[in-house]
């Protein structure tokens, strides 16, 4: 949304009109199989009828989709539970409470990343077990159940590609409020 933004098409996307629903789809492409993202990409592309979205599609090209840095089975998330700032921010919280203070000096980190690093095997096998389960918000928890619900359909070609990333643009894509009529 950032890119959205610096190219002057944040008006144009809050309008809630056509680029309103290319831009949401275009931000679901990660929600597709691997190998499906390029064409559902070239077919998107094709509906980019200004400079401002050409310019969109082409940074997504060289940034996304020609990365010298990662291909786009490193980013694709499909039938992934997706991870959010929280899952870190726990881990962090909780790693602070196993050191009983905030800033943690170089000596007091290591023992505890190597503690947790010996429980990854157990923890690991609990999850295998399902004897281990997350805590999920009730958001989150509709979010990703709507979005395994989703990927079902996708799989089973009970919707096309294109109505798949609309409905994931509905539910993973920014909200903006209704211009005023």
């Amino acid at each position: 949304m950032r890119k959205v933004a610096n190219l002057g098409l944040k008006t144009t996307y809050e309008e809630r009109q056509a680029v309103h629903r290319l831009i949401k789809k275009l931000l679901a492409l990660p929600y597709l199989p691997s190998g499906h993202i390029q064409g559902a990409f070239d077919n998107l592309r094709q509906l980019a009828n200004t400079p401002a979205l050409r310019e969109l599609f082409q940074y997504v090209q060289d940034t996304w989709l020609d990365s010298d840095v990662w291909g786009i089975r490193q980013w694709s998330v499909f039938w992934l539970t997706v991870r959010t700032n929280n899952d870190v921010e726990g881990w962090h919280r909780r790693m602070i409470g196993r050191a009983g203070k905030a800033k943690l000096q170089f000596y007091v980190l290591v023992p505890l990343l190597m503690k947790e690093a010996n429980q990854l095997s157990i923890i690991m096998r609990l999850v295998d077990e399902q004897q281990l389960t997350r805590y999920q918000r009730t958001t989150y928890r509709r979010i990703h159940g709507a979005l395994f619900e989703l990927w079902s359909e996708y799989e089973e070609n009970t919707i096309t590609t294109s109505l798949f990333l609309r409905k994931v643009g509905q539910i993973i894509a920014p909200a903006v409020p209704r211009p005023e009529q």
